[in-house]
């Protein structure tokens, strides 16, 4: 007797929409944890000196970058508002609520009794603080970014379906070696982007990772759907 094969149940959309949001907290958690190592690599090694004022640098030039270039948006009225808002709540829940501010206030106070056990983490303490709020400034700048992102996707999928048309109308070469390359291209460009724009242990003006970043996504979506087959 012939075995039956049972077919797998597709996903619903409720199931897609879980596992995507689950992978997106996972690479936002990822790179979190990485920019806090390389921070902690960095004050070890290599900015030893400047230790948590590095962070601090940094996180005051992304404010500096956020306040001049983020005025307006499609997704908020006052996007500077907001990301007050979300940085104030951040700070409250994650650093007051939990006592680690009240500890490092408590601890300098009290240092001379244990005066170089508390120098030596106080600069990684400070870097943690430091870098997660870095880290949310840069978060909601890619937030308010993704029209571009979404706006790019659009074009390049509009494009290659007319040159796909083009092609067919033209009886042109249809590869499915270029579709497959340049469909499985597109999720490591935008998501290592935003991994690397996230991690990074310095400031940089964002359009001048993002925007390359949004042509190099559009161009894949664009050879994607150009060299989709008819009958793939």
């Amino acid at each position: 007797m012939a075995e039956q094969q049972v077919k797998e149940p597709r996903q619903g959309l409720l199931a897609n929409l879980l596992s995507l949001i689950g992978r997106t907290f996972g690479v936002l958690v990822v790179s979190l944890i990485l920019s806090i190592i390389i921070e902690w690599v960095g004050i070890t090694w290599f900015w030893t000196e400047q230790g948590a004022l590095h962070s601090k640098q940094m996180m005051l030039q992304e404010v500096q970058y956020f306040s001049a270039h983020f005025t307006q948006s499609i997704l908020h009225s006052d996007p500077i508002v907001f990301a007050q808002q979300t940085m104030d709540t951040v700070n409250h829940y994650v650093f007051v609520k939990t006592g680690l501010i009240k500890w490092l206030n408590d601890a300098q106070v009290s240092m001379n009794l244990h005066h170089s056990i508390f120098l030596a983490i106080r600069s990684y303490i400070e870097a943690v603080i430091y870098i997660t709020m870095t880290f949310i400034i840069r978060l909601l700048i890619l937030f308010f970014t993704s029209p571009l992102f979404v706006l790019v996707a659009i074009v390049g999928f509009t494009d290659g379906l007319v040159r796909r048309d083009l092609r067919r109308f033209g009886y042109g070469y249809e590869s499915s070696f270029m579709y497959h390359h340049a469909k499985r291209a597109i999720l490591p460009l935008l998501i290592g982007s935003w991994m690397l724009y996230l991690s990074l242990p310095f400031s940089i003006y964002p359009n001048l990772l993002l925007i390359p970043a949004a042509f190099f996504v559009g161009t894949a979506i664009s050879i994607a759907s150009a060299s989709f087959k008819k009958y793939l």
